[in-house]
């Protein structure tokens, strides 16, 4: 029994009454994705929007303050090196963690850690391969840029996500025990 006016009918079908019509209809969900392949999208979608806040910010420092054509070919260079790992870093920050992640607010502060862990692996970088035209603004304007791309990026996945739970595709069994805060939020997010 799923709730009062339905009833599942194997893995993919429900049965639920319309309360308009009072019909009884058999409504389809998606077959259940799993967990590995949903966190590989959610990676994936983290590398296109890290691309997008490294193409961003090495054009607004293009036109705040021009550089020769040479120091924003090694910049852009030194940061798709590091991109690998930025998705490290916030994996350790654990970004691809569904549990860990429950509060937006939660989610933004383990991303603000991993964009400063990135952005200090590429000031690093830098320095190890003496690399002495690395611009900090274009530093700062790395670390702005990601944080708000990404940011935005994890509000589209969560939407995204939302839906797919609502269509089945997201939907695994649960059992919460206890009236407790963390039980609390489980129950109203899922």
């Amino acid at each position: 029994m799923v709730g009062d006016d339905e009833l599942e009918v194997g893995a993919t079908e429900t049965l639920r009454s319309d309360p308009a019509s009072g019909d009884v209809l058999l409504t389809s969900r998606g077959q259940p994705i799993p967990p590995a392949r949903l966190r590989s999208w959610l990676i994936a979608s983290d590398a296109v929007a890290l691309v997008l806040a490294l193409t961003v910010a090495t054009s607004v420092q293009a036109w705040a303050r021009p550089i020769p054509e040479y120091i924003r070919a090694q910049q852009f260079r030194l940061a798709i090196v590091a991109l690998p790992f930025w998705l490290v870093a916030m994996g350790l920050n654990r970004l691809f963690t569904a549990r860990a992640l429950v509060r937006r607010s939660e989610e933004f502060r383990r991303l603000l850690s991993a964009n400063a862990m990135a952005t200090g692996f590429i000031v690093a970088l830098g320095f190890l391969i003496k690399f002495q035209e690395l611009s900090r603004l274009w530093i700062g304007l790395l670390f702005v840029c990601a944080t708000v791309v990404l940011t935005l990026s994890r509000a589209a996945a969560r939407r995204v996500f939302a839906w797919m739970r609502t269509q089945g595709y997201c939907s695994r069994p649960v059992v919460i025990v206890g009236t407790g805060v963390d039980a609390l939020s489980v129950l109203h997010t899922t």
